[in-house]
């Protein structure tokens, strides 16, 4: 990451041309930030957009409502941060809870590319586990008994678990079942591949108004 000072900045995707702004720019310039307006262009999808506190309030209202399907309480301590890559650039929104939280990629549109959860209180960017997915190491057992019903939904042939609907948000709830009946069995929740790139937190004093 590192900041650039332009003369003259005038994009055709971009709505602005102005004299000595300050530019920070990301992952190589794959995107640009505008410090004094948070207006950013991502040179990955060729899109622009301004970020404003309203934006952000409506983004986490949509989080808030699609978790509300889940009987999800969306937490209270939220950070946000901007991640971009030569491919695309996301709002990455990390709510922390006590003792884990919920992770959402969000597009320049405002629409969710992924909602998922994470377990512990780590530092930085977060790539939350697939909602209702668990990854079995070894041989998958048989799920015979009607009680799994309830949990499981099936099995593929990836060695991986698909829950039941109830049970999305609360894969550790299921985990802990299975290790009860088959102490052997290692499994774990299947968390999203990271992405490469490079991501900057963004301070709520620091959005456009």
């Amino acid at each position: 990451m590192k900041k650039i000072s332009l003369l003259l900045l005038c994009i055709p995707f971009y709505t602005f041309c102005a004299e000595n702004l300050k530019i920070l720019e990301l992952d190589s310039g794959s995107c640009w930030i505008e410090e004094s307006t948070s207006k950013i262009v991502s040179f990955g999808d060729n899109k622009s957009f301004t970020l404003d506190e309203d934006s952000v309030e409506n983004i986490i209202l949509v989080i808030a409502t699609e978790l509300q399907d889940y009987k999800i309480d969306i937490p209270k301590k939220w950070k946000l941060y901007l991640h971009c890559n030569s491919f695309a650039t996301h709002l990455v929104f990390k709510f922390q809870g006590v003792d884990g939280g919920i992770c959402a990629w969000v597009s320049p549109e405002g629409e969710l590319d992924f909602l998922g959860n994470f377990k512990g209180n780590k530092k930085g960017l977060c790539n939350g586990a697939i909602p209702g997915q668990l990854l079995v190491y070894g041989d998958t057992p048989s799920f015979i008994d009607p009680i799994w019903g309830q949990y499981i939904k099936n099995t593929t042939n990836l060695r991986k678990i698909i829950l039941t609907k109830e049970y999305y948000f609360k894969e550790d709830q299921v985990i802990e079942k299975l290790k009860e009946s088959f102490p052997d069995l290692k499994i774990e929740r299947n968390y999203m591949l990271r992405r490469v790139g490079e991501h900057l937190r963004l301070r709520s004093s620091e959005l456009g108004k």
